[in-house]
């Protein structure tokens, strides 16, 4: 799945991973963005910026049954960006400013309620669910600067894993409980943890070019 301007706007495309021919499957006169296939394959989330601003849409896998979800959000002014699924395909997590500040929302499809995931106002993004989708990792913006976070989801209790003042965000897990991410500075660089053990840090050599937006491919 991904965006392409090719018919005149961002609109949102899949192609099978083999390769072959791409389908479209938004078409409107606004841009998509952000596409999220949920892991059973039905649903998919992503950002459609009608009047300018993007926010938060729920689609069938081929694009039909679309619906704005975040209608119910407060400010008709705020910008949703990075929808999540987690692992049971019943919830998306998702960044919004509605608040005022970017903050972390949990959209539940049974009941299409949207509640924040943290009772603080600190500016938290990217989230990403461990595959037993019990914790949420992000970026937590509390105190200035930008650490990696763990969010139990039972407790809601948080952890910072990643120390000031060094900058890191763009979290990914890998299917072992790992964590891969962007270690930011001079020369932005990848490096993976294991969140039991936060204080050993690897790095990953990619060779030449800047790397960014990690992501892991599921077996």
């Amino acid at each position: 799945m991904f965006i392409s301007n090719r018919d005149g706007n961002d609109e949102l495309y899949a192609m099978p991973a083999a390769g072959g021919t791409a389908r479209r499957l938004t078409f409107t006169a606004a841009n998509e963005a952000d596409p999220a296939l949920s892991p059973d394959g039905t649903r998919l989330a992503y950002t459609r910026d009608d009047g300018g601003l993007p926010r938060l849409w729920i689609a069938n896998a081929d694009g039909s049954g679309a619906v704005r979800v975040t209608d119910s959000l407060d400010f008709a002014g705020a910008v949703d960006v990075s929808p999540a699924w987690a692992p049971g395909s019943d919830r998306v997590a998702f960044v919004s400013t509605t608040s005022g500040s970017a903050r972390i929302y949990m959209l539940t499809l049974a009941t299409m309620a949207i509640t924040p995931v943290l009772s603080d106002t600190a500016p938290d993004v990217e989230p990403a669910w461990s595959p037993d989708g019990a914790t949420l990792a992000f970026t937590s913006g509390a105190n200035g600067g930008a650490r990696l976070a763990l969010l139990s989801l039972a407790t809601h209790g948080v952890t910072l894993i990643t120390d000031a003042p060094a900058s890191s965000g763009e979290a990914t897990w890998l299917p072992d409980g790992r964590l891969v991410f962007l270690v930011l500075g001079t020369t932005p660089a990848l490096a993976w943890l294991d969140p039991k053990h936060p204080a050993a840090m690897y790095g990953i050599d990619v060779g030449a070019g800047t790397p960014g937006h990690p992501a892991a491919i599921r077996p």
